[in-house]
């Protein structure tokens, strides 16, 4: 049946009921995606620092109802705009405050990722590589894994895709009233980008359409844009909660436009600069299984002139939406792994159309053979890899070493069967299938063994505690801020000798205030020889280097392989 599928009807003629097969590769998209997306979101701790900061901010928006200022532990918080702590606000509405909730958007912006790409590549090239494309993208390692993470970056990324899809489906259209919604789609997701990550949502597709007009000498098109109308929408859209932010808090503009959008790209105020080739990285590992098949797919799609180049304009575009958005972050000096996220649909999309011409030739090319054979190769790494760490567990820290070493063990079972399918397979395009929901298969595992493997979370000394806190308790965080803790115990912390990000909103304190929440060593101690209860989590080598040495009663709670729980008091949990 499947071989049937996926061999019968690609490119029916118009005779044949093309649209129920495309129906059909829809939904078998949409439902595979959809399980490996939204199975298991709620299986392991929020990770830390970033999946416990972004489900803090808008549980604190419920608490204090206010929807415009973000806040972190209910200290001002301006870093990002606010749309993505809009949608899980709404999240914790429906499902309530918990893991699940707080990954749902992201997940369910990746879907969303996935069935724009098949419907924009079906309608550029047709139903073969529309399935491939999605298919691709859903299975690609940092895809996958940025669909299951709380972080701004997916959501950012699917306005951006969005954008550029419309423009690319738009230009092709006649002026019309088809062409005018495609328009003013590209507006609307472009100011939705802005909401979510700031600049670079209306940055990126002027840069990227600007050029690709500019090699096109499509400039006719600029007219037939709806530009006035377009300008007017994303004024209207993203410029509102900025006006209100400056009003409340003048220093707005300088920490969110000065520093976070132009001193941190051109800076390393961040501190986060790496070598030229993190990105490089980054996408060979991102992008596998597929990037065995990137340089022949750039290859195979690069004009063969400079004539050529209005013949595949919209290949064209995408190579300049991937290499302008990979360019921008690789010359920035702040470089973190999900920055090229949107980098990863249009490489699907071109990847996906090399191999949909290739795979149904007589004789397919050196190059389709290399790329099966790269993956053939990298599959069997993983899984001799993964059975080495099976065997040999104390190479790598472990949360429950032995319910990892049974994760490994079925992983390195799952690669195998699917090298050994891959071979008694013949068929280029049921390979490609398999390599796809191997890849998903074995990527749903890596989350649920995700708790065994990890051990940075504080939740569970948080779970410990939760059911014997008063309302009166303290609770310190001591040289470190563990950002999912507020999201655990729905308190406020006490943040001893640690800054970062929180640096801002500790300037809008009054010193009463600073005194309470965020107090010197000297003042933390003098509370906690008094009869208040005092709850203090920190690092353990903190504990055991500083701590321990002072002459103080300190009863130690609970610890995990990272992290300590004490108390100024004894406590029977």
């Amino acid at each position: 049946m499947l071989k049937k599928l996926l061999h019968r009807n690609w490119d029916a003629p118009p005779t044949v009921p093309r649209q129920l097969f495309c129906y059909i590769d829809f939904l078998i998209v949409l439902t595979v995606v959809g399980l490996s997306f939204f199975l298991y979101l709620g299986s392991r701790p929020l990770a830390i620092p970033d999946e416990g900061r972004y489900a803090e901010i808008p549980r604190e928006m419920l608490v204090l109802k206010d929807y415009i200022t973000p806040h972190l532990n209910f200290l001002k918080y301006f870093e990002k705009p606010p749309l993505f702590y809009w949608l899980q606000t709404a999240s914790f509405k429906l499902f309530g405050l918990n893991e699940w909730a707080a990954r749902f958007p992201t997940a369910l912006m990746g879907l969303l990722g996935c069935m724009m790409t098949y419907l924009t590549s079906f309608k550029l090239y047709g139903r073969r590589t529309a399935f491939l494309a999605s298919i691709i993208l859903a299975s690609s390692m940092l895809y996958f894994a940025m669909a299951h993470l709380n972080t701004l970056d997916m959501t950012l990324s699917v306005f951006l895709t969005a954008a550029l899809y419309c423009f690319i489906l738009g230009q092709r259209e006649p002026i019309g009233l088809k062409r005018r919604w495609l328009f003013w789609g590209m507006y609307l997701c472009a100011s939705l980008a802005i909401l979510t990550k700031g600049l670079i949502g209306l940055l990126f597709p002027i840069v990227i359409i600007g050029l690709w007009v500019l090699l096109m000498n499509q400039w006719d098109l600029l007219k037939k844009a709806y530009l006035p109308s377009g300008l007017l929408m994303i004024v209207c859209i993203a410029l509102p909660w900025h006006l209100l932010v400056q009003r409340s808090s003048p220093e707005f503009f300088d920490f969110y436009i000065i520093q976070q959008q132009f001193l941190r790209y051109f800076t390393n105020s961040a501190g986060r600069s790496q070598a030229w080739w993190f990105f490089l990285t980054i996408l060979a590992v991102g992008f596998f299984p597929w990037i065995s098949f990137l340089f022949q797919a750039i290859k195979y799609h690069w004009p063969s002139s400079w004539a050529n180049r209005h013949q595949q304009k919209e290949v064209v575009f995408l190579m300049l939406w991937a290499g302008l958005i990979f360019s921008f972050f690789n010359f920035s000096n702040s470089k973190l792994i999900p920055y090229i996220l949107p980098v990863l649909p249009p490489l699907a999309i071109l990847v996906a159309k090399y191999l949909a011409e290739t795979s149904t030739l007589d004789k397919p090319p050196l190059g389709l053979k290399i790329g099966l054979g790269g993956i053939f190769i990298c599959l069997g790494l993983v899984a001799i890899t993964l059975t080495l760490l099976a065997i040999f567990p104390s190479y790598i820290e472990l949360t429950h070493p032995a319910d990892a070493q049974f994760y490994f063990i079925m992983s390195a079972i799952l690669l195998s069967i699917g090298m050994m399918v891959m071979v008694l397979i013949k068929q280029t395009l049921p390979r490609l299938v398999l390599i796809a929901l191997t890849s998903l298969c074995f990527y749903m595992i890596t989350v649920i063994n995700t708790p065994n493997i990890d051990p940075r979370s504080v939740k569970p000394l948080a779970v410990k505690l939760l059911p014997y806190l008063q309302p009166h308790d303290k609770i310190v965080t001591y040289e470190f801020y563990y950002q999912d803790l507020p999201f655990y115990l729905q308190r406020r912390l006490v943040i001893v000798n640690w800054d970062n990000e929180l640096t801002l909103g500790k300037s809008f304190l009054s010193s009463e205030e600073k005194k309470q929440w965020t107090p010197t060593d000297e003042e933390l101690w003098q509370a906690w020889r008094t009869q208040e209860r005092i709850f203090l989590f920190t690092q353990k080598t903190t504990y055991i280097n500083k701590l321990k040495q002072k002459n103080l009663p300190m009863y130690k709670i609970a610890e995990t392989s990272q992290a300590i729980l004490i108390s100024n008091q004894a406590v029977d949990l």
